[in-house]
């Protein structure tokens, strides 16, 4: 998730993906003024924004183009970071809060199939606030009014998205390569990314091990 804040504006905060039809319910639910922003790669580029925050997200390590995204992150002149780990992102941060993970937090997963799968907390968080906690506390400081328990937010989500079919069919394409307009692997999560760069690379030696066995004998 990233919210940022445009340069020219000190009250309108910048959301993306955000369906338009679904910004009047939002802002009559929190009470604040919403603006969509279609390309925010070209608000970085331009140096449009003053601040930024980004939540559990690693878009400089996970990046195709690493070079570039640090340099449209580092044009930003404020930059807070929520995450768990210090990834290459929150390295260049002015500030980085500590989140809590998934099992630590309860919650829920949608899947590509739009399925939810509710799960309950595991653990307890070793932080002081879970991610859920500090953003409420983070929107409550900026005047925007959220439920503080996990459940009645996911309850207010719900309510937000369209109660009728909205006509389109997806479909899934299967590939052999990148598409060309990929910019970030693993879908921005350090964790997957580093999940699949390691099973790669064992997949790799154990291929590598596998041929010099088979070449010995």
């Amino acid at each position: 998730m990233v919210v940022t804040q445009a340069k020219e504006s000190e009250a309108v905060f910048r959301r993306v993906d955000l369906d338009p039809a679904d910004l009047a319910s939002a802002q009559r639910i929190n009470g604040f003024e919403d603006e969509l922003v279609v390309n925010l790669v070209e608000l970085l580029e331009k140096g449009s924004l003053s601040n930024i925050l980004i939540v559990g997200e690693d878009p400089i390590g996970t990046a195709k183009h690493k070079a570039a995204v640090k340099d449209y992150l580092q044009k930003v002149r404020f930059k807070v970071v929520i995450d768990a780990f210090l990834t290459e992102t929150a390295q260049i941060a002015d500030i980085i809060l500590p989140a809590s993970l998934w099992y630590e937090s309860g919650g829920s997963f949608t899947n590509t199939n739009h399925t939810i799968q509710q799960f309950e907390v595991g653990v307890k968080p070793k932080v002081e606030l879970t991610t859920a906690d500090l953003l409420t506390k983070l929107l409550n400081r900026f005047g925007v009014n959220s439920p503080t328990d996990i459940y009645d937010i996911q309850t207010e989500i719900l309510s937000l998205l369209p109660q009728t079919e909205s006509g389109k069919h997806l479909q899934f394409i299967q590939t052999t390569s990148e598409g060309q307009h990929l910019q970030f692997h693993a879908g921005c999560s350090y964790l997957m990314h580093n999940f699949d760069v390691e099973f790669e690379n064992k997949l790799i030696n154990a291929k590598t091990h596998s041929h010099e066995r088979v070449f010995q004998h």
